[in-house]
């Protein structure tokens, strides 16, 4: 994948191929799409930030970023899915997550795809993270996510937040008040938990660092084919911003021994350097 002064991007080990992350899962790649080894090296030509990052993981190996270490470590996990007592999947437990490793490119408006170029060549410092802001739309970085699920509701908990999915029938509100995750509901469709999120606000950044309207529509399914492994099929419709749905595919890894760990922004100061000044 080529890249574009100021993108950054994450590989695996023994891998050409890379796919562009959120910057806070990072290694330090050189803009020509080949990768920093050496501490020293990663602090040239990337921002504050992402420098720091990579400076910290750097001194280890590739394959000790907490990702792959989490991913190996449960590798020979086998078995079929279970069933909750309702009969349904049963989709609860500690998720490696992972975003899509091959994502097709958005069909994005020429508006957000000049706002999108902009963030990257100004090294993302308006980024709402960057601010203890919210950082994700939607559960997809290579981060641990625990799903907590019941007849009636499914909780998602991660590190600095939660969002709650509705399955007790309820609808949208007629006139959400916007909010960075958005309302979500969800419903069963067979072995798939499709899960429908509307009343955005417009501040919260998209993969790859897109923006959206408050028109934003996503809709996922959840599909738990054995049980190391949770399938995530996500399609994003925002007519204020695509001209067609983007359509993106996560496969997430069980990780039953992990727990979440407690964040808290503030502690993490190398969040400040990338702020506009």
């Amino acid at each position: 994948m080529a890249l574009e002064p100021g993108q950054y991007t994450r590989r695996e080990p023994g891998s050409a191929s890379a796919s562009l992350l959120y910057p806070a899962d990072v290694f330090c790649a050189k803009t020509d799409g080949s990768f920093y080894d050496t501490e020293r090296a990663c602090g040239r030509d990337v921002s504050v930030r992402v420098r720091r990052i990579c400076a910290k993981r750097t001194r280890h190996n590739f394959g000790d970023d907490t990702f792959l270490t989490l991913r190996n470590r449960y590798a020979g996990l086998s078995g079929p899915a279970p069933h909750a007592l309702d009969g349904k999947p049963d989709l609860s437990g500690i998720w490696n997550g992972s975003p899509d490793s091959t994502p097709e490119g958005a069909s994005a408006m020429p508006w957000a795809a000049t706002l999108q170029k902009q963030r990257i060549g100004n090294n993302l410092k308006e980024l709402p993270s960057a601010y203890c802001l919210p950082g994700e739309v939607f559960p997809n970085a290579p981060l641990p996510y625990k799903i907590v699920q019941t007849p009636s509701l499914v909780v998602q908990l991660f590190e600095g937040g939660f969002r709650q999915v509705f399955l007790d029938g309820r609808g949208h509100p007629q006139d959400p008040d916007p909010t960075w995750r958005g309302h979500s509901i969800g419903r069963w469709e067979g072995d798939t938990l499709v899960i429908d999120t509307v009343g955005f606000n417009d501040k919260a950044w998209l993969p790859a660092f897109l923006p959206h309207t408050e028109q934003l529509h996503v809709v996922e399914r959840y599909h738990r084919p054995d049980l190391a492994h949770l399938n995530i099929d996500v399609s994003i419709e925002d007519p204020g911003t695509f001209t067609k749905p983007w359509q993106l595919h996560m496969v997430w890894t069980l990780a039953p021994g992990e727990e979440i760990g407690e964040f808290i922004c503030e502690n993490n100061k190398y969040f400040g350097d990338t702020r506009a000044k």
